[in-house]
């Protein structure tokens, strides 16, 4: 069985940074996020039909993060976002949501997400919106994991203390600590 972690939560939250940290830590595969490499590749302002463009690109970029977990023999890898994500951003930032992005997220599973709080600073970036919006997009965040009953931790904490925090919510889960590795 090939795992998938998830980490999401609202801009500046920490997510690639945590992404990347697990994916050493564990030694596992990472997905990237479809959607920063899309609109930087992109000029202008995006619209809710490019929402499922990167939706598509998301899915490729998970799949193939699954098959290198499976090349590479490990238990998992880490997701940095995922489709509920974009679901969640689409109906923030436009108000709906294509229906297709709705029914490609409500299929999605995951064995955790890990939410990343708001407790890290702001860090300005052409590609973030919200600054003063970070707590209630949280709130939407948790609210939806909930709702779809979906297994969650939040992690928090600054640096290292962010990246424990995530690592003993996946050992609560019976994921192996460094010490089980050596």
């Amino acid at each position: 069985m090939i795992h998938r972690i998830v980490i999401t939560g609202p801009e500046s939250t920490g997510k690639s940074w945590l992404t990347r940290e697990l994916s050493a830590y564990f030694a596992w595969p990472k997905c990237g996020e479809f959607a920063r490499h899309f609109l930087e590749a992109r000029p202008g302002n995006y619209t809710a039909s490019d929402l499922v463009t990167i939706a598509q690109g998301q899915q490729e970029w998970d799949k193939k993060a699954r098959q290198e977990a499976i090349l590479r023999h490990t238990d998992g890898y880490f997701a940095d976002t995922d489709l509920m994500t974009i679901e969640i951003w689409s109906e923030f930032v436009f108000g709906s949501c294509d229906p297709e992005i709705r029914r490609l997220s409500a299929l999605e599973k995951a064995d955790l997400y890990l939410l990343c709080h708001i407790d890290l600073p702001w860090e300005p970036d052409p590609l973030r919106e919200h600054p003063d919006r970070r707590e209630e997009l949280f709130a939407l965040y948790k609210r939806e994991l909930e709702k779809r009953n979906r297994p969650y931790a939040v992690v928090s904490g600054r640096g290292n203390e962010r990246l424990q925090s995530a690592v003993k919510a996946l050992t609560r889960l019976g994921f192996p600590t460094s010490s089980d590795r050596e």
